[in-house]
């Protein structure tokens, strides 16, 4: 099994086209009902959050990003579960993206359980982010075993290893592309 490593994420890495808003520079973005994905992170991850969206771009996937949300409200409230709820129903499937910082997050546990009862197993996936290949364990939170995992894999007859979302339940798996699909 090979997680994503901050390395690998940096080759996603696609530049990018500020837009000046109101002296802040940000990328315009509008949420879309529809959106491929919704990606669920710790803040403490935001500085990798532009090449996980890259990652899953050239997959073909749009992905929902909180900080890009304009109608989030700068600080957290109910109106943020609101939106956050509606988001994550309006979003095809749902990804978290794990790294150590997913034991500080106060979102991440209440974005993914109401993903679960929603979306069901089959919709859900984590994408363990390691710093480096050495490291074999991203997060060590026990509920996060029960779903699919993004890890890089050898596929029997082929040559090169692929991304693909394997279920811990089975042992199943499918290509990204398939998942995405």
């Amino acid at each position: 099994m090979a997680y994503m490593t901050l390395e690998q994420l940096r080759r996603y890495a696609r530049p990018r086209v500020p837009v000046g808003v109101g002296g802040i520079v940000k990328e315009a973005k509008k949420f879309r009902p529809g959106t491929d994905l919704f990606l669920s992170h710790s803040h403490l991850d935001r500085p990798a959050l532009d090449q996980v969206e890259d990652f899953f771009s050239t997959f073909g996937a749009t992905a929902y990003r909180d900080v890009d949300d304009d109608l989030l409200p700068t600080s957290p409230s109910g109106t943020t579960a609101h939106t956050l709820r509606d988001r994550i129903a309006n979003c095809r499937r749902f990804v978290v993206a794990t790294s150590a910082n997913v034991r500080t997050s106060r979102w991440i546990p209440w974005e993914l359980g109401y993903a679960d009862a929603k979306k069901g197993l089959e919709n859900i996936a984590l994408l363990p982010i390691a710093p480096d290949a050495a490291v074999t364990a991203v997060v060590e939170q026990e509920y996060l075993a029960i779903y699919p995992v993004i890890e890089r894999i050898r596929l029997q007859g082929q040559d090169k290893e692929r991304w693909c979302v394997k279920d811990p339940r089975d042992g199943t798996w499918w290509t990204i592309e398939q998942w995405l699909a």
